[in-house]
Formats: structure tokens, sequence, C-alpha cells
């Protein structure tokens, strides 16, 4: 194996690497991981019901917001085609996701299957994500799992991330 074909192999590993730990960031709350699979001026198309979040501060408000009152999440990423070219790739991977929370009024789960269209950049500290968009494909459930879960935010004074 050439050195060149062993660099481009360790480049791939590094950048799916990277989007894997974007789905450990958000289930376990992990805020600083989540801000290390951006780059600072990332934009993020979350779809209808979230907009876009453009720069790293605003990605990790919207991720906490929707999260971090729920009393679980679970983001499953599945098949994740990456494309590199110099210091620049793209990436779609699917992705299912359950949000749960067990004092729901009207069904304690919403699930969303979808897939994120990704820009991804080589940065000095490896790959980051530099565009993100989720293409929803699906949903099932009670959606109102989140305006509770930020309601309980609220509640405890906790709206903002930890840096």
């Amino acid at each position: 194996m050439t050195d060149e074909r062993l660099t481009a192999l360790l480049e791939h590993r590094d950048a799916k690497r990277m989007l894997m730990r974007y789905g450990l960031a958000l289930d376990s709350h992990d805020w600083p991981l989540l801000r290390r699979c951006f780059t600072p001026d990332a934009v993020f198309d979350f779809g209808e019901r979230r907009g876009v979040g453009e720069g790293i501060e605003a990605i990790v408000r919207t991720c906490h917001r929707a999260l971090a009152g729920l009393d679980a999440s679970q983001h499953l990423l599945g098949t994740c085609v990456v494309d590199l070219d110099g210091d620049a790739g793209t990436a779609s991977t699917y992705v299912q996701a359950q949000h749960y929370l067990l004092t729901a009024k009207a069904g304690n789960t919403f699930t969303v299957g979808g897939r994120y269209v990704d820009r991804l950049a080589r940065t000095d500290d490896g790959w980051r994500i530099a565009h993100r968009q989720l293409v929803t494909l699906w949903t099932e459930g009670n959606i109102g799992v989140f305006a509770e879960a930020e309601a309980r935010l609220r509640e405890r004074g906790e709206e903002e991330p930890a840096t």
C-alpha cells in the first residue's frame, strides 16, 4: 500500500469518526464534544421546526434546547458515505433519532428518520462539519415532547448549554 493510499484511508476514517462523535455528543449532552464536530462558522439547517443555526454557538444552543430537557435521546447513525478531496469533502449519513420524555402528555416518544447532508472541511484540528442539512424522511410519535422538554429546561433555569 502506498503512503498516499494509507493517508487517504486515515483521512476517511478520521472524518467518519468525527461524524459518529456527533451522535454521542448529542445523546450524552456533551456540548464541548459537539463543538469539536463543527467549524466555528458552521451552518446547520435543522429543517422547518428549528430553522437554521449559523455559527457553532447557535448550533450548540439549538441542540441543547431540543435535547437537554428530555429523559433520553438516541441518534442512530447508519449508512455513511464520505467523499474527500483535499481539504474539503461531503458526507451523506442516514439517521434515526428517538426522543423520549417520560412525563409527556400525549405519548412519550418522537422519532425522526432522515439523512444528514454535510459539507466537510479539514482544519488544523481535523475534519469538521462546515454545513449540515437535516433531510427529514419520516416522523412518528408525539412532536410535543420537545415543547414539554423545553418547558422543563426553563423551569430548571438551564436554558444555556455548558461551555
